[in-house]
């Protein structure tokens, strides 16, 4: 088992592979913290009067600590909404609730319900201050229509064993949802506000991060039934009733007109700032870099053998070792009965394809440093990983049930950090020395 440690990353060992990706993990790690991101935003901003802070997310808590440091005494309350862990001391007058993730629980609702009813408080001449990160689809809801929490953790748990992307799951989490898709605005209105985002989605479509919910939606009724067609997904007859209300307007309904002045939204951070850290950290250390993508979004599974054959490929060609950078959110599809996250699953895959050969390393990282439901941030394979599996138990029969953190946790492969206080989604550092070769600089 491996253990990063961003918080005060030291120089790595430049004869060990190892070392310098678990180096170069903490360096984007800490290039992605979103403290000094908020920090930076709200002094240029310089917010008057009262404010009302919502921060909800995984990073949620950072982000508050941020703000109220730079706000001081003008906020009047507020709420952070984060994952279970995630939290800190008190930071008065905000109330602090932890909650379900990735699938919402009772803390969910009462979350939700609770920015609501502070937004039921708001004078016109407030301001709304709204920290968002990923992580929150799930840790902040109040539901649509006649739903329930047991109705949202079924169809929570469909969408993510369906293998849809993550984009895909968020807009159905928006038709569940009253706070998600701009719902959260228009119970602010008309007092003013301002979201402060750290993207994990893919092309930093703002209005996907946690399920925007400052950011008006209109829901597509031929985009929702494409996804539940596509996914083979049935909706019951709650599901269809709210399909009907929310894309159905009524005649001579209208909604509020924003003033983008008054209901500001800005990206504070993302994985591209982070991966540009690493490329350039990759340099200072005097190791040669190559930067693939920011936009992997296939099967964790497919994405390891896609990783696996350009390293194999490489291998052949190189004179000097190379460092391959990318990045994004893949998915896994399975029934939710196997522990093991979409970074583990693609280095898994990734050291079946390479078993045997010397020089080629993969960390595949979840910058939240927790790899689905479990305590890993990720994983560090090479080419003797499947072989230390194959002591233990079928390597093939975890990689095809999904059992990835059984699998490498035999093989000590799994990488802990424990909660970063960030999320950017995914990277995958890619480490290849030439053919024939140990990897040594």
């Amino acid at each position: 088992m491996f253990h990063l440690d961003f918080s005060k990353p030291t120089g790595p060992d430049l004869n060990s592979p190892e070392s310098i990706l678990l180096y170069l993990g903490a360096k984007a790690i800490q290039a992605s913290l979103p403290g000094d991101a908020v920090t930076r935003s709200l002094r240029k901003l310089s917010l008057s009067g009262n404010i009302v802070l919502f921060s909800i997310g995984k990073a949620a808590y950072p982000m508050a600590v941020a703000a109220a440091e730079v706000c001081k005494n003008q906020i009047q309350n507020g709420l952070i909404l984060t994952k279970y862990g995630h939290a800190g001391k008190p930071i008065p007058p905000l109330e602090i609730i932890e909650a379900g993730h990735p699938v919402p629980d009772a803390n969910s609702l009462l979350g939700g319900r609770r920015i609501f009813e502070l937004c039921s408080r708001l004078k016109p001449e407030d301001t709304v201050l709204v920290l968002l990160s990923g992580g929150g689809s799930s840790l902040a809801e109040v539901p649509s229509g006649d739903l329930k929490l047991e109705d949202l953790i079924s169809w929570n748990q469909k969408l993510l064993s369906s293998g849809a992307p993550i984009q895909d799951i968020n807009e159905i989490r928006i038709l569940l949802s009253s706070l998600k898709g701009g719902g959260l605005i228009t119970k602010i209105h008309p007092s003013k506000s301002v979201t402060l985002i750290l993207s994990d989605v893919i092309g930093d479509d703002l209005s996907k991060v946690a399920s925007g919910p400052t950011i008006p939606n209109e829901i597509s009724e031929n985009s929702i039934f494409r996804i539940f067609q596509q996914y083979d997904i049935s909706p019951d007859k709650k599901v269809q009733k709210i399909i009907l209300e929310k894309t159905k307007k009524k005649e001579n309904e209208t909604l509020p007109k924003l003033n983008p002045v008054d209901h500001s939204v800005f990206c504070i951070g993302n994985l591209s700032l982070a991966l540009e850290v690493v490329q350039k950290e990759a340099k200072i250390l005097g190791i040669p870099v190559l930067f693939l993508t920011s936009s992997l979004s296939c099967e964790a599974k497919e994405a390891g053998i896609f990783l696996a054959d350009i390293a194999k490929e490489y291998s052949k060609i190189l004179k000097l070792p190379l460092l391959i950078l990318c990045g994004g959110e893949t998915t896994v599809t399975h029934d939710g009965s196997s522990k093991g996250g979409r970074n583990q699953e693609l280095a898994l895959s990734f050291s079946k394809r390479i078993a045997g050969l010397s020089g080629i390393f993969l960390f595949s990282l979840a910058t939240d440093g927790s790899d689905g439901p479990t305590e890993a941030a990720g994983a560090l394979v090479d080419g003797k990983t499947w072989e230390r599996i194959q002591e233990s138990i079928q390597a093939d029969l975890a990689l095809k049930e999904h059992r990835s953190y059984e699998a490498l946790r035999f093989a000590e492969a799994l990488v802990i950090s424990g909660p970063t206080g960030t999320n950017v989604n995914d990277i995958q550092f890619l480490w290849i020395s030439p053919e024939g070769k140990d990897g040594i600089l």
